[in-house]
């Protein structure tokens, strides 16, 4: 019977209410009853048996009494307590629970330390996790199988529900998330401090960029591997900025947060312009103290600071399902480019029409090129060219407008990469050297992307 499990418990373990009721979590669910509820009721149906026993004048008497000062001391009951006085008898009820040391009695006093901590960054909805010294959990395993326990719940799983439940009155329009919450309280019970485990605030948009010879993403320099040397003017990078710099710098500024990464929906050549509706991306900014911003102030800061190097738009807020899915269909998105193009013989302009027929929804194979080649899985990879148009036909050699394939390697298509890509214009045009003078992405799909 579970009220003889109890009086076992209380005879050797010195326990509080909380701690008792949560060994029987799982009998009575629903409602608003509490592990207090449940061990005060506990303590108090014993006391009430015993003492009947007491007054009916059944069964050992000394015995009775001694159960009631074990529920008085080790189970820490005033009413046990001001039972016994009747009978003449004082006893102190000892301090400190067996399995939690008194933790599950500051219960209040996290919460409170939890909620003053929370209110120092912005969010919608948390959650509260905690740590608990080793010896807690042992202790409790401990307790459930001498006594067999079988009905109960972790103290961790009681501590979170109860804390987050007195932050949760406190705070007015937020509530509880348990899959994705935005800040993760963490009560360390071992140090006595509360840590925030702020997740990542995400960001989506369109980039254009505006000049060449801009990275997307930071390049390391290799002389210094990144340490800052003469080679780099001591800024540890390659290049003097880049896409992402140029826009994390100031939305990490305005979140207050500790960094950010950026993710692109592919990405451009260094040398080659982005324009027309943009390139999409997001922008991940880890641990933001701040997360209510206003996008377009956003934009509108990013902008003049990035000024005649590139421009964003179109901010959302948005989540990492975006990041997935922008980086799984970077690959299958058509692209669009306008390729000026240099032919380094004279060519009847028929020729460069058929060009036009040739790559007409054709599928091409590509080597790794060699300019990437130490970076890159040296693989082909098939690729569809849609269209190829020529746009004019110039002293230099000509303008084509081509859509291909999300990772098609442009300059490639036209040079040929000394066979690395087949079929190419310069195999098509009798193997005369052609190069990509200047290169433009002017339109990213969007359709498999937003």
């Amino acid at each position: 019977m579970i009220i003889e499990t109890v009086k076992k418990i209380l005879q050797e373990n010195i326990i509080c209410n909380n701690c008792l009721g949560r060994q029987f979590a799982l009998l009575i669910t629903g409602g608003k009853i509490t592990n207090y509820d449940r061990g005060l009721s506990l303590k108090s149906y014993l006391l009430m048996e015993t003492h009947s026993k007491i007054l009916n004048n059944i069964g050992d008497q000394d015995e009775n009494i001694d159960i009631i000062k074990k529920i008085a001391e080790n189970g820490m009951f005033q009413p046990a307590v001001t039972t016994l006085e009747k009978f003449g008898i004082n006893i102190e009820i000892k301090k400190g629970c067996t399995i939690c040391k008194g933790i599950m009695n500051k219960i209040p006093y996290y919460a409170d330390k939890v909620k003053e901590k929370l209110e120092t960054v912005q969010f919608n909805n948390f959650l509260v996790g905690s740590k608990f010294n080793s010896e807690i959990i042992e202790n409790e395993d401990r307790l459930r199988a001498k006594y067999q326990l079988k009905w109960g719940e972790t103290i961790k799983g009681e501590f979170n529900r109860e804390v987050g439940k007195i932050v949760l009155k406190g705070l007015k329009g937020k509530f509880v998330e348990f899959n994705n919450p935005e800040v993760v309280a963490v009560v360390n019970t071992i140090k006595d401090e509360i840590e925030l485990n702020i997740n990542p605030l995400f960001i989506y948009g369109r980039y254009l960029k505006l000049i060449r010879g801009i990275p997307q993403t930071h390049w390391i320099c290799k002389n210094c591997n990144g340490l800052g040397c003469e080679e780099c003017n001591y800024k540890g990078y390659k290049y003097e900025t880049s896409i992402e710099e140029l826009i994390t710098k100031k939305v990490i500024e305005i979140c207050e947060g500790t960094d950010a990464k950026f993710h692109g929906a592919g990405r451009e050549d260094i040398d080659a312009l982005m324009l027309g509706t943009g390139r999409p991306f997001v922008i991940e900014i880890r641990a933001p103290k701040k997360r209510f911003i206003d996008l377009k102030k956003v934009e509108k800061v990013v902008n003049e600071y990035a000024e005649n190097k590139i421009i964003i738009k179109d901010l959302e807020f948005s989540d990492k399902y975006r990041v997935r899915k922008i980086k799984a269909n970077s690959q299958l998105v058509n692209k669009t480019y306008r390729a000026k193009i240099e032919i380094k013989s004279k060519v009847d302009p028929e020729q460069i029409y058929e060009l036009e027929k040739k790559f007409s929804n054709v599928i091409i194979e590509q080597r790794t090129p060699l300019r990437v080649l130490h970076r890159r899985v040296n693989k082909i990879r098939k690729k569809r060219i849609y269209s190829f148009k020529i746009d004019e036909i110039t002293d230099y050699g000509f303008i084509a407008i081509i859509t291909s394939q999300g990772g098609t390697y442009i300059k490639e298509l036209i040079s040929g990469d000394n066979g690395r890509t087949r079929p190419s214009v310069s195999e098509s045009l009798g193997n005369i050297e052609c190069n990509v003078l200047e290169l433009d992405v002017i339109i990213v799909d969007t359709i498999s992307i937003d």
